[in-house]
């Protein structure tokens, strides 16, 4: 088996089955590879820019990891676009870029080869991890180290960039090579006093929100979610990035907020008392610029994954949370059968007239 090979049977196992490509000279064995693999299909797309757009949406959409294929040097480049969104979305996607042969390249020159180019000194701040494969031997390790950190803590973009010899290589079987072994996984801490700050909050709150971000859905507790919001009877306002998650339809639901969100979604969160963010950053595209998009005496509550979202400056969070955010939902939902919380009818039928005017 080829390594080219290898990659394409990998794509078709962890990923949503289709990937995005220009085809090009530097990745043409990938690209063969790729259209010979049975468990894929492929969109070309006009430019490598749209390419990773769209294996970040197909992402987002199906729970697994994008994948892009692009060729050297501005073909890779090009690529970069769709690659920044991801790391901001906290999208899994992953990157294979085609190199020149392992002779042509040289460090320190401009460029090397025909048209070849350190993009890895591009991409690194931007992905959680990028390797130029050198060695066909440590093909297993790289893809699956690449895989393991696309969707291991807050998800996000990685890249490899694999030389034009390095993609034709035989292998043999792939079991046979060192593979990566993930670290274990750091020990759950129980969530009780954040719990408790929760429903102490939400006794003396009238006018509960809920906000929706992605960050549910790459938990995957979005049916938890739904049952939370169902057991407490309080409106939900989505972000952009969490579009889609939960259909508009659903009474609680009061759609996106933000600057993609209508006028009754702004009167909703400008009139909460309390407010619980499940998985967003609230970026200002969501808050506004100046953070007013709540009352200033609402208490606000937030659980991310990132303790640099929970801090970053401005923010204004009164019980910032570091903590995934399904394991939150889950010991939230399991303390409310003895939570004694009041009925939020009232504020819930404001919030339904609202989205029917």
């Amino acid at each position: 088996m080829k390594v080219a090979e290898y990659i394409a049977k990998i794509l078709a196992e962890h990923t949503p089955g289709t990937v995005f490509l220009l085809s090009g000279t530097g990745a043409i064995h990938l690209d063969d590879a790729i259209a010979k693999e049975s468990g894929l299909s492929y969109i070309c797309s006009r430019h490598e820019a749209t390419a990773a757009v769209m294996a970040a949406a197909s992402a987002r959409v199906s729970g697994k990891i994008g994948s892009v294929i692009v060729t050297t040097g501005p073909g890779a480049v090009n690529a970069i676009g769709g690659l920044v969104e991801a790391w901001v979305d906290s999208t899994p996607l992953l990157v294979i870029s085609g190199q020149v042969a392992t002779s042509q390249i040289t460090s320190g020159v401009r460029t090397f080869g025909v048209q070849g180019f350190d993009i890895l000194s591009l991409v690194s701040p931007v992905t959680k991890y990028s390797h130029l494969v050198l060695d066909a031997r440590t093909i297993r390790f790289h893809v699956e180290k690449a895989l393991y950190e696309a969707r291991s803590g807050r998800p996000g973009p990685v890249w490899l960039d694999i030389p034009f010899d390095v993609q034709a290589a035989e292998i043999g079987d792939p079991a046979q090579l060192e593979g990566f072994v993930p670290p274990p996984p750091p020990a759950r801490r129980p969530l009780t006093d954040a719990v408790a700050g929760v429903l102490a909050a939400l006794r003396s709150s009238k006018r509960p929100l809920l906000i929706l971000g992605q960050g549910v859905r790459q938990a995957g507790a979005v049916p938890e979610f739904l049952k939370l919001a169902q057991a407490l009877g309080v409106p939900v306002v989505s972000t952009r990035a969490a579009a889609g998650i939960i259909p508009y339809g659903i009474p609680l639901h009061m759609g996106l907020g933000g600057v993609r969100g209508r006028p009754h979604t702004g009167l909703v969160m400008e009139r909460a008392d309390l407010v619980l963010s499940l998985g967003s950053s609230l970026a200002h595209g969501f808050v506004g610029e100046a953070r007013d998009a709540f009352s200033p005496s609402a208490t606000i509550m937030m659980v991310d994954l990132d303790e640099a979202e929970l801090t970053k400056n401005g923010q204004r969070v009164d019980l910032p949370v570091r903590a995934d955010v399904g394991q939150f939902i889950g010991e939230l939902l399991a303390a409310l059968p003895n939570a004694d919380l009041p009925a939020f009818a009232p504020w819930f039928a404001e919030c339904q007239d609202l989205k029917a005017a």
